[in-house]
């Protein structure tokens, strides 16, 4: 009887690279502005004032508005910067689902705002 075995490095490998993108499925993101205490939203739900962090998806389907406003600034309504991440890319080659993963949130969204422009009275 022929017995077929897959390699235990083979395993392990494979182990370890959809280990390391599980944990990939999130990116912690740092929103900061050039003004102190900037309200940040996403999706219409406050988040906390800049500089401020949270854990977001790195789902290709995640893509938030984000508003930031300050007294007496322009409020600003954006998408989140992206950027492909390398490893569930790489992981994909072997586990498909992960590249639904691969095209997450920058670590580091700054924004700037500019000042209202104020109307003269003449």
């Amino acid at each position: 009887m022929v017995r077929l075995t897959i390699p235990s490095v083979g395993l392990a490998a494979v182990a370890v690279v959809l280990l390391m993108s599980a944990c990939t499925t999130q990116t912690n993101v740092t929103f900061t502005t050039n003004v102190e205490a900037a309200e940040v939203r996403l999706d219409h739900s406050p988040i906390g004032e800049t500089p401020v962090q949270r854990r977001l998806s790195n789902g290709i389907w995640y893509d938030p508005q984000v508003v930031i406003q300050a007294e007496g600034y322009r409020e600003i309504r954006s998408k989140l910067q992206r950027e492909l991440k390398v490893l569930n890319a790489v992981s994909g080659i072997i586990f498909w689902p992960i590249w639904l993963m691969a095209y997450g949130p920058q670590p580091t969204q700054h924004f700037v705002l500019q000042p209202e422009e104020i109307e003269s009275m003449e």
